[in-house]
């Protein structure tokens, strides 16, 4: 087996409301996932998906607990080290887009190089594979404003793989999308997981279509795992249509299942 990219013990994470309540959104968590696995995490709102992915992203410091990613311990850094971290090793895709209104699409995708002051000639090639690969290489010189949503979503998640980092999060990536352009978001994805070296995938969905290209789907309820999906072995990479249906109906059983 593949050894871990990313290993959470004991995670806690209580946020304190007005007047000084507690609410406790991820609730002692323990996980370990493996370099190459992309794992699909589900459950109703509330249940402390995002705040997990945002743990393990380093965007949130747990209350309590360890949070290991890509071989560092991030739960006991400083901001200005996680903001490293994550400028390094996670590459990001929200359901929002969060591009930049006046980058153009290649300069968006490039975001991280234009930061290092890289020169064009230097990451040009890298940008026009991606686009390539999505269909929006005649739009590379095109502001964010012209795309359609879809569009803004494929070069979100082009710029999120653009510099091959060990861990990509999306949190609800197909939110806002219809169908193909939802489709073709998680195949580019599911891809930059499969192909990447050493690469892991942590994806935030209520999307059964969007879980279907997981290697593992994980039910959270009240900030705990109440459950795990574990498809037959090559599933995950994607099958034809017929095959992705059968197993999106074994996911929807199995959540059926264990919210009876």
């Amino acid at each position: 087996m593949s050894p871990s990219s990313i290993s959470v013990r004991g995670a806690r994470k209580v946020y304190r409301t007005e007047g000084e309540h507690e609410l406790t959104a991820v609730n002692g968590i323990d996980l370990e996932v493996a370099e190459g696995e992309l794992i699909a995490f589900m459950g109703p709102s509330g249940s402390g998906k995002s705040t997990l992915l945002n743990l393990l992203g380093g965007l949130d410091s747990p209350t309590r607990g360890s949070v290991r990613v890509a071989g560092r311990e991030i739960s006991s850094m400083g901001e200005k080290e996680l903001a490293r971290f994550r400028f390094e090793s996670i590459g990001f895709v929200f359901q929002h887009f969060h591009l930049m209104p006046n980058f153009t699409v290649a300069e968006n995708i490039a975001l991280t190089a234009l930061i290092a002051h890289r020169p064009r000639s230097q990451w040009l090639e890298r940008v026009v594979e991606l686009l390539t690969a999505v269909g929006l290489v005649d739009r590379i010189d095109a502001l964010p404003h012209t795309l359609s949503g879809g569009q803004q979503q494929r070069v979100a998640v082009c710029r999120a793989i653009f510099a091959r980092p060990p861990v990509l999060l999306a949190d609800e990536p197909t939110g806002n999308l219809d169908s193909r352009s939802s489709a073709e978001v998680l195949r580019l994805f599911r891809r930059a997981v499969t192909t990447g070296p050493g690469a892991t995938g942590l994806l935030v969905t209520h999307d059964l279509e969007a879980a279907v290209i997981a290697d593992r789907v994980l039910l959270l309820r009240d900030g705990r795992i109440a459950g795990e999906f574990v498809p037959g072995r090559g599933e995950g990479a994607g099958q034809d249509e017929r095959e992705e249906g059968g197993r999106a109906d074994r996911i929807r059983a199995w959540l059926e299942a264990s919210s009876g």
